[in-house]
């Protein structure tokens, strides 16, 4: 060996610790892209049925992806208020099936058990024996657990998205109904309005109705008589909605 070759000690690194709060980000963007996906899933399937009843097209009246958001988000606070009961039964439940169903497939709380029993119960020595059997049993059982817990999941997403469906068609329904019975606007402003609408350069016709919905391109009318009107935010030189006076007509 050479006198100028040192031999060099090849100790391990230790490998660098992971930061906690990285690891609980990573564990929640899963749950947190799931929730979000919820939440738009619902602003839309409650916005799309709320035209659905005026026969309006979602391609002339687009939902932003923040208001989808926003709606979403308030559809799943009324669903959860409205369904709290019945949910904390279900998840109660769910869990109660699971974490059985975790503690006895799970091979060291089993094989603690038996030992535990045997003591306990020394005839039980010879007749408590985890087998492959025994292993093949709980597999099916974990595999009966997961489908359960899909189907779940699966729920948790149809029945509120029928719910809020639903919700959004009555709402519509009645505000329908209280236009037809001339009843004044729960909302802060009046619902009814005007529309200057341009059919050539020099000439305007004023149409009156209530104001159902409007987009960046287009506003839709509803009148008793003529029925539901769409005009192109292009063709509409003004539109004016009077402030609600409280107890008063319009």
């Amino acid at each position: 060996m050479k006198p100028y070759l040192k031999r060099r000690s090849h100790t391990p690194e230790a490998p660098p610790q992971e930061n906690p709060l990285k690891a609980i980000l990573q564990y929640a963007a899963v749950p947190l892209t799931l929730i979000t996906a919820l939440l738009y899933l619902l602003g839309q399937v409650h916005y799309g049925a709320y035209l659905s009843y005026w026969g309006l097209p979602e391609s002339l009246f687009p939902l932003s992806k923040d208001q989808s958001m926003i709606n979403g988000f308030f559809r799943s606070l009324q669903y959860s208020t409205t369904m709290l009961q019945t949910m904390l039964l279900v998840m109660i439940g769910l869990v109660v099936a699971m974490l059985t169903v975790i503690v006895s497939t799970y091979r060291p709380i089993v094989e603690r058990f038996s030992r535990a029993l045997s003591k306990v119960v020394p005839v039980a020595r010879k007749h408590v024996v985890i087998t492959s059997a025994h292993d093949t049993a709980m597999d099916g059982i974990s595999l009966v657990a997961c489908l359960i817990w899909g189907l779940f999941l699966l729920l948790t997403v149809v029945f509120p998205c029928m719910w809020v469906a639903n919700q959004a068609k009555e709402s519509a329904r009645k505000e329908h109904q209280d236009i037809l019975a001339g009843k004044e606007s729960g909302k802060q402003f009046s619902a009814w309005a005007v529309l200057q609408v341009k059919t050539d350069a020099t000439t305007f016709v004023s149409y009156s109705g209530h104001l159902i919905q409007t987009s960046a391109t287009h506003a839709a009318l509803y009148d008793k008589q003529r029925g539901l009107l769409i005009f192109p935010l292009a063709n509409v030189a003004r539109i004016e909605i009077p402030e609600r006076r409280p107890g008063g007509k319009r």
